[in-house]
């Protein structure tokens, strides 16, 4: 096996695919990073079995073959490499020898024989949606998936077509986050449970452009594909919760406020109450101001904010770290709190309209 090109395209590919290799491998071959050289293309792919993601760059091929690589060494010697052209020929020690400039650098390879297979790439898929959307979508509401195994399903985020739109939900059970987006095409309505932590690590490896990434569900596995990236992520199995049943319709109060001032505020308040024992957020809602106010044995927040207030007078709590998650991943200049009492959950949305949503369950005080 022998190839050269860019240590740069190469350097990017090891690292997306990099995000698939386990933390703690339960055997050495899912350490490693396969690399398949054919025609002109060098493939690699990496896997912890729940997840298999595989980046192809174009080469020139000098030599056809395949290897199984340290991953993470391969990655951070890449990363290195600053020549403008990087040669890497699979020796005949079974080591893996990258020449750039005058200067050489071996690393060991694993067994090619028994990294794990991963499905074909899929040129035709359920529903076509651009990176940049789909990008955006999972980064607004991933973080709100559970990260423990009380409850194993909510550790997923549901994806699902509904109403022409592709939807992306996760909640952990005491706030929760929908976004939705516009499909470039559809052949058929998808439906699945995914893991969030594999989601956004996907998500990441997406560059914010309008090129269509193409999404085929399977009744195991979610399959998605853009240009020379594909990604397989093994499911979760059970009946998601009807998000939209917990979403409340009607509310008693509703305002709306500046979102970076409402969230310097709120991240001022998270400081004091990381401090000390833990304390909520306390919101008076009333007339035309909020107050804001937190306390805990090492200091006090208290602060007064204009907003646009509609209904009757209203007191609530919040956690403070689940209120400031949820501010943050907003990117618009203003946004509308609704709130339908003060022991029910909270729907914070952006003004404009209600594509990304946030529902947060209320502290008692």
């Amino acid at each position: 096996m022998k190839f050269s090109c860019s240590p740069k395209e190469l350097s990017d590919a090891a690292v997306t695919v990099s995000k698939a290799i386990p933390a703690k491998a339960v055997t050495p071959i899912l350490e490693g990073i396969y690399i398949r050289v054919y025609e002109s293309t060098v493939s690699l792919t990496a896997t912890d079995l729940d997840v298999f993601i595989e980046y192809r760059i174009h080469a020139k091929v000098i030599l056809e073959g395949e290897a199984v690589v340290y991953g993470k060494l391969f990655s951070e010697i890449l990363g290195k490499i600053a020549d403008p052209l990087v040669t890497v020929e699979k020796t005949s020690g079974e080591n893996l020898r990258l020449s750039y400039g005058e200067n050489t650098t071996s690393v060991s390879c694993l067994g090619d024989g028994l990294f794990p297979e991963m499905s074909p790439p899929i040129t035709e898929g359920d529903i076509e949606v651009s990176q940049a959307t789909f990008k955006d979508i999972v980064e607004r509401t991933a973080f709100c998936a559970a990260t423990d195994d009380t409850r194993p399903l909510l550790r997923g985020c549901l994806l699902e077509t509904k109403d022409d739109k592709l939807v992306c939900v996760a909640l952990d059970g005491f706030r929760m986050a929908s976004a939705r987006c516009a499909l470039i095409s559809q052949k058929k309505k998808i439906k699945a449970v995914v893991p969030a932590k594999a989601l956004s690590e996907i998500a990441k490896a997406l560059e914010n452009k309008d090129l269509p990434v193409i999404l085929k569900c399977t009744s195991k596995a979610l399959c998605i594909a853009t240009q020379g990236l594909s990604m397989t992520i093994r499911l979760y199995e059970g009946e998601y919760l009807d998000y939209e049943a917990i979403t409340p319709t009607t509310f008693t109060t509703e305002l709306i406020i500046n979102k970076k001032i409402l969230e310097t505020c709120v991240e001022r308040a998270l400081i004091i109450s990381k401090t000390g024992n833990t304390s909520p957020i306390y919101l008076k809602v009333e007339g035309t101001l909020v107050e804001v106010t937190t306390e805990t044995s090492m200091g006090q927040v208290k602060e007064f904010l204009s907003a646009n207030i509609s209904g009757e007078p209203l007191r609530i709590a919040f956690n403070n770290k689940f209120l400031q998650e949820s501010l943050s991943k907003i990117k618009e200049d203003f946004v509308k709190f609704s709130f339908p009492s003060s022991d029910r959950p909270a729907v914070l949305t952006t003004i404009d309209d209600d594509k990304f949503k946030y529902l947060i369950l209320p502290m008692r005080y």
